[in-house]
């Protein structure tokens, strides 16, 4: 009887954190789709490339999430929230750094590595670093919650942040093509 309560507990933990992981993760990846559905393909490549560069400040707030996580559920539940704000700032302070020196960097570093053909990967790059320093915050904010088994908030976030992703994106990019999909 035990046996089968903590295996449905597990169960709706790991239902909650799977949806969790799918929504942010279809967040993050379902505009390559639409852009490949509505434009060139050369212009998916440029789009790619501009994200997996933008991406990089991401390396940061991931890897404080993963070494949050267990710290917060080792931590008594009165003092989660003070050690979540505390690497939160830290976090986004650091990844304002990084999105600054991609900002330095970037616009130099696509033509130059991918050839001049992928300068128009630039503006869609810059367009996409504001959504980076918001997305660690996320990042971060998410282990919090699945810290508190309160998974809740961040797939009513994630899903509805996706929900809005999708509508932006069918209507952006068909106009502004891959910028319209880095404005959302």
């Amino acid at each position: 009887s035990t046996f089968c309560a903590v295996n449905v507990g597990l169960m709706r933990f790991g239902v909650k954190s799977y949806l969790q992981f799918l929504f942010s993760n279809l967040a993050f990846r379902l505009d390559l789709f639409l852009i490949a559905l509505y434009l060139p393909t050369e212009q998916a490549a440029f789009y790619s490339v501009a994200v997996s560069l933008a991406e990089l400040a991401w390396l940061l707030p991931d890897s404080a999430g993963i070494v949050l996580y267990p710290h917060l559920t080792n931590t008594p539940v009165e003092e989660v929230g003070e050690k979540t704000a505390r690497v939160l700032r830290s976090v986004v302070s650091l990844t304002v750094l990084c999105v600054i020196a991609l900002l330095v960097v970037g616009p130099l570093f696509l033509p130059l590595v991918y050839g001049q053909p992928y300068r128009q990967s630039v503006p869609p790059f810059l367009a996409l670093l504001p959504g980076i320093i918001n997305m660690s915050i996320y990042k971060v904010l998410a282990r919090h919650f699945t810290s508190l088994s309160q998974q809740k908030f961040s797939i009513l976030a994630s899903g509805s942040g996706l929900l809005l992703i999708i509508l932006m994106d069918l209507w952006l990019i068909p106009i502004f093509g891959i910028l319209g999909a880095a404005f959302v």
